[in-house]
């Protein structure tokens, strides 16, 4: 491949690219080359040949705004590979940022979920040591919400009966619940 006879001076590639209005191969090489070994310097080797590539297509595009003022091609190439850089910095830094709160998340709905559990089975325990009248009682009238006159009608036991069972259970999980240290006065 034929060498870029401009050389260090980038300037002089930036005005070949404004008169054949586009850059040729031998000068984003000429280019290529130091900014890929500067992005090495700041990154690691995948990410330092991203960035370099992302440069060249911005050369690519915007050359026609480049204006001669002495030799300064190569400060208006690394400024812009310095912005490229704070960009490439600030997403990483937001994506670790993401990654840390969806972790946090994730050990907070974990603890959740271990609550929810060790009261779930408080209760169930609590629930299965009632006698079987109250439990029955309980469980119709506030797990699966029947009405009073549902529970007569399904287990013929009067509603006055029932709301004595009821009241009882409660007082019984209540008790089991203090022992179990999900309830506190």
């Amino acid at each position: 491949m034929p060498k870029c006879s401009h050389g260090e001076n980038w300037s002089l590639c930036f005005l070949a690219a404004q008169q054949n209005q586009k850059f040729s191969e031998e000068c984003l090489n000429n280019i290529q080359e130091p900014m890929l070994k500067y992005f090495e310097k700041h990154t690691n080797q995948e990410e330092a040949k991203d960035i370099c590539q992302d440069l060249l297509l911005i050369l690519c595009q915007c050359f026609k705004n480049f204006q001669e003022r002495g030799n300064h091609g190569k400060a208006y190439v690394y400024r812009i590979a310095q912005h490229l850089l704070v960009k490439q910095k600030r997403q990483e830094k937001k994506q670790r940022s993401r990654e840390s709160q969806e972790i946090k998340q994730e050990i907070s709905l974990y603890d959740e979920f271990k609550v929810k559990k060790e009261i779930i089975e408080a209760v169930t325990h609590c629930i299965s040591q009632l006698p079987a009248k109250y439990e029955n009682i309980i469980t119709l009238r506030s797990i699966q919400e029947l009405k009073a006159e549902e529970v007569e009608k399904s287990t013929q036991i009067p509603i006055r009966t029932q709301h004595n069972y009821y009241k009882i259970g409660i007082e019984l999980l209540r008790k089991c619940f203090e022992k179990q240290g999900l309830y506190r006065r």
